[in-house]
């Protein structure tokens, strides 16, 4: 992002698909009807997968930041304190 501007939303992710065809890894959140992807190029792919497998795993809120306010790229994720 341009202006350092951050966009998040509290979600929990309920399934991940890792297709191995395509550059990212789809995101679906309960509280979303959306599609959510997480590219492959991101340099935090690894470790954001993890949190969001991890999440879904144990029904856990997370923080979702999002590369614009109505955007469906996901750029980092952190757990709910």
């Amino acid at each position: 992002m341009g202006n350092n501007e951050k966009f998040s939303r509290i979600m929990s992710p309920a399934q991940i698909r890792e297709p191995g065809s395509t550059d990212y890894a789809e995101v679906i959140f309960l509280e979303s009807a959306r599609f959510f992807k997480l590219k492959k190029e991101n340099p935090d792919f690894d470790s954001i997968i993890a949190v969001l497998h991890d999440g879904a795993e144990k029904k856990l809120m997370l923080e979702i930041f999002l590369e614009s306010p109505s955007g469906d790229i996901i750029e980092e994720v952190k757990p709910v304190k």
